[in-house]
């Protein structure tokens, strides 16, 4: 069967306003004062830090990637991760809809990958040759990102 291919970017792409970038350092700021005032120095050094990094990622604009459904497994870009570490597999009703892809180890992360509408049926028929099909929902984490402008 042929592989199923496509382009897309890793997430969507939201305009961070200087409010955001203002509520980000109050926060940081006001939880660093609070790891001071418990006297927990390391905590508040990973704030800071913490901090940085979430501001200079969301100054970033989403790269653009590849995707591929074939017989052994998905790729994304140059990496190929195999059915063999998968259980299951779900696909979103959302918008844009979601491949979601839960592994067998319980500390790896669910892969949730954006799949466009003309995709949803042709991978739905490759991935149920290789795994269980079931209602998946997109990971805490994904969700908690998407709320925070990611």
């Amino acid at each position: 069967m042929q592989p199923i291919t496509w382009d897309e970017y890793e997430y969507e792409l939201r305009e961070h306003g200087a409010d955001w970038y203002w509520a980000l350092g109050i926060l940081a700021a006001a939880l660093t004062v609070a790891a001071f005032m418990f006297q927990n120095v390391l905590f508040a050094i990973l704030i800071v830090i913490s901090a940085v990094t979430l501001g200079l990622v969301a100054s970033r604009a989403p790269r653009l990637r590849r995707f591929e459904l074939g017989d052994r497994g998905i790729s994304i870009d140059d990496t190929l991760y195999l059915y063999s570490a998968f259980d299951a597999f779900g696909i979103t009703g959302g918008e844009p809809p979601k491949l979601i892809m839960r592994p067998h180890k319980i500390f790896t992360p669910h892969l949730a990958i954006p799949l466009p509408h003309e995709h949803i049926d042709p991978a739905r028929s490759l991935l149920r040759r290789h795994l269980l099909e079931e209602t998946l929902e997109e990971p805490v984490s994904a969700r908690l990102m998407e709320w925070i402008g990611f």
